[in-house]
């Protein structure tokens, strides 16, 4: 008997998901016989598109703890990178990739990337301009290739804030020549976007306390019609989104005898004050799960996490991790540029922090099978930063990469990129190899970047 299998479109229209709601995961009944996803009309059924992931941790790292002497298999992990021990065949080291930044102004001097390092993380930019680099961030460009018809193709996050309206320091994402993309820092705002309440009327008004409470009689009729691996994959995901529901509101601080149609009021960051008072690591996190259903549902392409902003204003404390210790004495920016031997230790403490964070994301997707792989192996993780060397700014960019990037990235390795001028390679480069890796039919991204790091692919 053949196999029964609808689109993803016609299944959200037939079960009146299409409207305000959850998107769907990637169902068995959407793909074919060789995983591919099934289409509407006669239009011919396409592979998986690849999925990318960033995770931007601020200030660097101290690099003689974080890179390995070793290239190739051989590579040791070393104490920053002593979370990815335990999946240290299936994540790629990559050292010696520079920026190259200049400043409009100044464009035959090198710029502090301490400062101005966020501009070219995603663009490439070289010779950004007054108001922002000279073009569309790399997930931006992924998204409009990859994620077309998807609610929110790309996705920019923060778990920082900051008092002055710095797009050199807060801004990963652009859409466009010097139109940055702000991100989103409210859990509730993110939760109502990836759901299609995000304006606030129709459905949005009407609903209850939790969504699926809304959207109920759509989801049994899904459930009554899936296989059991999807009726599986739809109670996991209700599972998870009433849990993370559950925590919007207890970050809130919602009253529980609040009627059923309130809504909470989001929670106010305006300041080092007001920041001070949330609950940093578990906003932090939620922002972070939040990120990860975006992925997991489908609703979004590209999904870029800033952990926190880069640079001295940044208010995120990761006192959390030293108990016992005075408040204030472990600003993330003030932990990087302490070079006593407890300072280094706590840098790398920070560095293992974020690390196992870049994991939680791993972890997830890793658990969700899809066609003849999981949701990680049609994805591309990249964890970086906007310099290399906390303390001083250097040059040399921590980067991690892991997922399968839907069969396309060669894993488990140290890479070390050097030019034939015995140089590190431009940033750009790292960028395009980026694009290839993901698919983009691009020759060039960033300022120069046109070169493959062959050593990456399979």
């Amino acid at each position: 008997m053949k196999r029964f299998t609808v689109s993803r479109r016609a299944l959200l229209r037939a079960t009146g998901i299409a409207g305000a709601g959850l998107t769907l995961p990637t169902l068995d009944a959407m793909l074919d016989d060789q995983g591919r996803l099934v289409r509407t009309a006669n239009a011919q059924p396409r592979a998986i598109p690849t999925r990318f992931f960033v995770f931007f941790m601020p200030n660097g790292t101290h690099l003689p703890k974080w890179t390995p002497k070793s290239l190739g298999r051989a590579w040791e992990v070393t104490p920053a990178l002593l979370p990815l021990a335990r999946v240290k065949d299936r994540v790629n080291i990559v050292s010696a990739v520079w920026p190259r930044l200049r400043y409009h102004a100044m464009n035959t001097k090198e710029v502090d990337v301490g400062t101005h390092g966020v501009l070219q993380v995603l663009t490439g930019a070289v010779v950004p301009t007054a108001r922002g680099p000279a073009g569309p961030s790399l997930d931006q460009v992924a998204a409009r290739e990859l994620g077309k018809g998807l609610r929110l193709p790309a996705l920019s996050v923060c778990a920082d804030e900051h008092p002055v309206t710095q797009f050199d320091r807060k801004v990963l994402s652009w859409s466009a020549p010097e139109t940055p993309v702000e991100p989103i820092r409210q859990p509730r705002e993110l939760f109502d976007k990836l759901v299609g309440l995000g304006d606030q009327s129709g459905a949005g008004v009407a609903r209850r306390r939790s969504i699926l409470d809304f959207m109920g009689k759509d989801l049994n009729r899904l459930h009554s019609r899936a296989g059991m691996a999807d009726r599986h994959r739809l109670d996991e995901l209700g599972t998870s989104v009433r849990e993370l529901e559950a925590r919007i509101q207890t970050l809130e601080k919602a009253p529980a005898c609040a009627a059923p149609g309130a809504r909470p009021e989001p929670v106010a960051m305006a300041n080092a004050t007001e920041f001070s008072r949330i609950d940093q690591p578990a906003l932090a996190t939620l922002l972070l799960d939040l990120s990860i259903l975006a992925l997991r549902c489908n609703a979004s392409q590209s999904v870029v996490y800033m952990r926190g902003i880069a640079g001295g204003g940044s208010f995120q404390s990761y006192q959390h991790l030293f108990p016992g210790t005075r408040t204030g004495s472990y600003n993330h920016h003030q932990v990087s540029h302490d070079r006593t031997p407890e300072g280094i230790l706590r840098h790398v403490r920070v560095n293992q922090y974020n690390l196992e964070m870049f994991l939680k994301v791993f972890d997830a997707l890793d658990k969700a099978p899809e066609g003849p792989t999981t949701m990680l192996g049609n994805s591309l993780l990249y964890f970086t930063s906007e310099c290399g060397e906390g303390n001083n700014h250097g040059y040399d960019l921590p980067i991690v990469l892991a997922g399968g990037a839907s069969g396309r990235m060669r894993l488990g390795e140290h890479s070390k990129f050097v030019a034939p001028n015995g140089t590190a390679i431009s940033h750009t480069h790292m960028l395009f190899t980026l694009s290839q890796l993901l698919g983009l039919s691009l020759t060039k991204f960033g300022f120069d970047g046109t070169t493959r790091l062959e050593s990456l692919f399979v």
